[in-house]
């Protein structure tokens, strides 16, 4: 009995934590498993005492009641004691294993900081040679082209993957046809026969009969022979629950059968929507932004669900719809005003027939009863446009300056550039949702509403919000299908659905966004519906977890009043802007529930609570690792690329490697398709941030582990990463990177500086420096000549920077109210004419001379064997090997007859003639969408097409590249003027640009300062690498340095 108390007593100290003495009854968790022992050994006790007494009575053992009434208490006592003895001597065993390990760890942390320090004074061996730096450009290369980023359809799941990915089954592969009956059996008898027909195989594939598949998995094709055949496309998840026999998760035949609406129902508008769901979106608000040469630009705000009585709800008359709201900002041209209009109508005829396609078809409608006067009534435009549109006059563009204002403070961008084709100013770029910066509060001007009882009064309209006795959070049932009949026609596939495999709601919301026909990707509501209910079911699982596990932090909760936390939310607003002093935390209850409900937001993706916890993270990671080396921002090219055109259907094309052969884009086709597919930009971004992990940190994304290669950026050590969206919309990373064998932190630099290795470390840290960043281009500007008396490169002297160069020059022409426009700062002379010139003009008269005739480059013709190479790539998505190689020859032969077209390089040479007429000595404020050298046919075939292992001129493309992507705009943007601690005010560009020139690479206490000539000091570092296969901005800093470093 003594062992199994020692045993019992030590578990129960390591579960509460050690304490010194016994723990206060205070009726907590922590008291009942302290006790709880200590009664078990005492009813241990008292049956063993009992069974020695009955062993005792059988033999016949006689004692007296006060010697037993003695034994249990000595006993009882004994037990105590030794229990208590037994517990402070395991607390003092801890406490010296603790010490001992804390005294241990940190032994090993001091010497492996002098092992560092000592390996990185000898071995800071982190630069790549010229021919790994070769090798990883053509990874690069393959990782971003045409073979790498080709996406295609599971046959199992309907969900779009990379190409290289997935597994091609031939109709000839019995053996894993089998397989696939087996594991994708489903009972469609309960099913409608309109939706089993969606997901039926065609008929060459007898094998398949009876199964949901998707059809945009199968390829089918004719032979030689005049024979219909077919090939599949399985992912890698699905491939591997096949080949052990179960059912895919994600299968189409584990109840993910939603289907698609008939074609002549997917033309719906907004409000036809909205009066066909059984659950309604509470408000929704659009913006219409147009005017003469530029295309529509709108805002759409949702919120919340709340159902309602479906039988009062649906359908809705119009009068009814109050809560739906659309907004005209400026003068509209007649194209603009008809499609904003086709945008909003309501057509009786379509709603009708939607409706009774749901009776038929959707389960969850067999119940709702029909409304035929509201069916049945007619509205005219002028109905129409009087209960949904409002036109704001705004003929000096205060409003619309207003607007981009507010959008530049949630992270906007205006699009308000020219449109330079017709057919796109009805082109419609829409913003869904916006994160405000809390920063920088927003105020607004309100606009005047008129409401429809009072519309020829003037006051303002009040918004009448449905509301319901409870809130739609029943994510996990049917609450999408009913908000969302479109996307569910049938009623079935959605979250709630009966499945073999359970699938979580988060699992099931991402399947969605993934399919192939990316109906739900482009639906202007479901992405924001979604997301919201998700982050609102991981709030209130939290807090629910923190009410039952703390319940004493919410004592008060129920007595706080409106009043207390308005006062609450207003002093913490004030604090925030500076209106008052920071003090020590406030422990009133309105402070704890704001606390409480900012924990509760870390669960939403993207907030101010979420990032706060990710920077804790990387604070960790400097703590273990020391200093981290390099700091990396990566822009990944999702909203102007071939790819995301490729995507999403833009281009009609059914490989990556027909892009060629597509036409050109327009700028507004590309943004709005980025636009209007978020998921499938994301999923974009998220294959250049693994091709960087691969092929720059050498680091498999999947396995988190090491690759047997060096990356592009030396030996990796650790890195830390964020992602965020930037102005435009789009995504963009951060990096915190730590290399091996590299000091970590400023004291061992500084002593790595004041030992014999100094000059071998600065040359080392140094040359590792110029080889993964440049400030220059890769073509020499040698070559130039003055434009004004031909003198050489060499006659050319460096200006002082003025000061007015990193201030805005539109602030200072709206000042000084001048005529002229302000120009590009001279930062170059000529020392025989004293011509003064900026130096992009410099740059650009450089790139002109190296222009090629015509595009694309290639090395060479192919050989017969890297023509066999190329059909081994492509035949992946070719029907056969042999269409493969007829697809390559037949564009081998395109394009020499292409180069070899003279009325190509006589429309190419007047090109570069305007090109040299538009290239001033300093160009005057424009925008940058109206620079003719940005708006060139050939600037932009480079910076969108994906990269190519046959390209040549690869220096003239980089450089290109790099004047696109990686300058400085010399007029600065919006976002260089903020208060920074490497500027005096915020009326100087943060970024300090333009730069000086630096005659050479060099290491000093202070950091690394890389070589910058003359004529570059507008460009922003760049990796060559880098920006020659993703095509994008992107920033390297060397954040080595020791006590001087800033």
């Amino acid at each position: 009995m003594v062992r199994r108390a020692h045993a019992v007593s030590s578990r129960c100290n390591q579960t509460a934590d050690l304490w010194d003495d016994p723990p206060p009854d205070t009726g907590t968790e922590f008291c009942l498993l302290w006790k709880l022992p200590v009664e078990q050994l005492k009813h241990q006790a008292a049956v063993h005492r009992v069974h020695e007494q009955a062993t005792q009575d059988s033999v016949g053992v006689v004692k007296t009641d006060n010697s037993d009434t003695a034994s249990e208490g000595s006993d009882s006592d004994d037990l105590l004691a030794f229990l208590d003895d037994e517990r402070r001597n395991e607390l003092n065993r801890l406490r010296q294993r603790k010490y001992m390990n804390k005294l241990k760890s940190s032994k090993e942390k001091s010497a492996s900081e002098h092992l560092e320090t000592k390996s990185a004074s000898s071995g800071f061996e982190n630069e790549l040679s010229a021919e790994e730096r070769t090798e990883c450009l053509e990874r690069l290369r393959r990782a971003l082209g045409a073979e790498g980023l080709d996406e295609c359809a599971c046959v199992v799941c309907d969900r779009l993957g990379l190409r290289q990915e997935s597994r091609r089954v031939e109709d000839v592969d019995v053996t894993y046809l089998k397989k696939m009956k087996r594991s994708l059996y489903v009972e469609t008898a309960n099913l409608p026969n309109t939706l089993v027909e969606q997901y039926r195989c065609p008929s060459c594939l007898s094998d398949l009969s009876g199964l949901m598949v998707s059809p945009r998995g199968i390829n089918t094709y004719t032979d030689d022979n005049n024979y219909s055949r077919a090939w599949l496309s399985v992912c890698r998840e699905c491939d591997r629950s096949i080949q052990r026999g179960r059912l895919p998760k994600f299968a189409i035949a584990n109840g993910f059968f939603m289907g698609r609406l008939p074609h002549k129902h997917r033309d719906l508008t907004v409000p036809e929507r909205l009066m066909t769901q059984l659950t309604n979106v509470v408000a929704m608000t659009r913006v219409m932004r147009g005017g003469h040469h530029r295309c529509i630009r709108s805002h759409c705000i949702a919120f919340d669900c709340t159902p309602g009585p479906p039988v009062t709800l649906l359908p809705l008359p119009l009068e009814d719809v109050v809560s739906y709201r659309v907004v005209l900002v400026g003068h509209f041209t007649a194209a603009q005003l008809e499609q904003v209009h086709k945008m909003h109508r309501i057509r009786n005829g379509a709603v009708q027939d939607l409706f009774a396609f749901y009776k038929i078809n959707n389960h969850l409608y067999a119940e709702i009863a029909e409304s035929d006067p509201a069916e049945n009534s007619e509205y005219t435009d002028a109905d129409l446009e009087a209960a949904f549109v409002e036109y704001v006059p705004d003929d000096e563009g205060s409003i619309d300056g207003e607007i981009d204002r507010e959008q530049q403070n949630i992270r906007g961008e205006s699009d308000s550039w020219r449109v330079m084709c017709k057919t796109n100013e009805c082109s419609v770029l829409e913003r869904r949702i916006g994160l405000a910066n809390a920063g920088t509060p927003v105020a607004v001007r309100e606009l005047s509403v008129l409401s429809q009882a009072d519309r020829n009064k003037e006051r303002e309209r009040e918004f009448e919000v449905r509301r319901s006795s409870f809130f739609a959070n029943d994510i996990s049932g049917t609450l999408l299908a009913r908000i969302f009949p479109d996307l569910f026609p049938f009623g079935r596939g959605h979250p709630g659905e009966q499945r073999h495999v359970k699938v979580s709601v988060q699992e099931c919301i991402k399947y969605y966004t993934m399919l192939s026909e990316r109906q739900f990707d482009e639906d202007a509501l479901f992405t924001l519906v979604a997301f919201d209910k998700i982050f609102m079911m991981s709030m209130y699982i939290q807090n629910h977890v923190r009410c039952q596990r703390f319940p004493h932090l919410l004592e008060g909760y129920d007595r706080l009043t409106s009043e207390q936390l308005g006062k609450a939310l207003l002093e913490n607003e004030r604090r925030l802007q500076g209106c008052l002093p920071w003090r020590q935390a406030d422990n009133s209850v309105a402070q704890k529930c704001l606390k409480t409900v900012e924990i509760g937001s870390r669960s939403v993706w993207g907030s101010n609570a979420e990032r706060s916890q990710c920077r804790h993270k990387a604070f960790a990671y400097q703590t273990r690792f020391g200093q981290p080396a390099l700091f990396v921002t990566l822009t990944a090219n999702s909203d102007n690329s071939l790819v995301l055109a490729h995507y999403t259907e833009v281009l009609s094309v059914d490989s990556l490697f027909d892009l060629l052969e597509a036409r050109l884009p327009t700028k507004a086709e590309l943004r709005g398709a980025s636009r209007e597919n978020d998921c499938a930009s994301a999923r974009l971004f998220m294959t250049h941030v693994d091709a960087f992990n691969r092929h720059a940190l050498r680091i498999d994304p999947r396995t988190r582990k090491k690759l047997s290669y060096r990356g592009l950026l030396g030996d990796i050590k650790a890195y830390f990463g964020m992602v965020e969206s930037q102005g435009r919309g789009t995504l963009h990373i951060h990096l915190l990177i730590w290399l091996k064998h590299c000091p970590p932190n400023s004291t061992a630099v500084m002593k790595i500086l004041g030992s014999p290795q100094e000059n071998v470390f600065r040359e080392r840290v140094a040359s590792y420096a110029d080889s993964i960043v440049r400030n220059d281009l890769p073509i020499s500007l040698d070559n130039y000549n003055c434009s004004s008396c031909g003198a050489s490169h060499e006659r050319l002297i460096g200006l002082q920077i003025p000061e007015q160069a990193r201030k805005d020059p539109t602030e200072r022409s709206t000042k000084t109210r001048c005529r002229c426009r302000p120009a590009e700062p001279a930062l170059v002379s000529c020392g025989r004419c004293c011509a003064q010139f900026s130096s992009q003009h410099l740059i650009h008269n450089t790139l002109l001379k190296a222009r090629p005739e015509c595009w694309p480059i290639w090395r060479q013709p192919l050989s017969p064997s890297e023509i066999e190479q190329q059909a081994v790539a492509e035949s992946v998505c070719r029907s056969t090997k042999k269409k493969a190689v007829d697809i390559i020859c037949d564009r081998e032969s395109v394009h020499a007859s292409y180069c070899c077209d003279l009325s190509i390089h006589e429309r190419e040479k007047l090109t570069a003639d305007l090109l040299h007429q538009a290239n001033h000595q300093q160009m005057p404020l424009c925008k940058a969408d109206d620079d003719p050298f940005r708006n060139d046919t050939l600037a932009c075939l480079l910076e969108i097409s994906p990269p190519s292992t046959s390209d040549a001129r690869m220096d003239y493309m980089v450089a290109s590249l790099a004047v696109l992507q990686n300058q400085h705009l010399w007029c600065h943007t919006t976002s260089c003027f903020k208060n920074s601690g490497v500027t005096k005010s915020d009326t100087y560009c943060r970024h300090r640009f333009p730069r000086c020139p630096v005659p050479g690479t060099s290491f000093q206490s202070s950091g690394v300062e890389l070589k910058r000539t003359l004529g570059h000091e507008f460009i922003n570092g760049f990796n060559y690498e880098l920006i020659a296969t993703f095509k994008c901005n992107h920033d390297i800093q060397v954040l080595l340095g020791g006590i001087d470093t800033t």
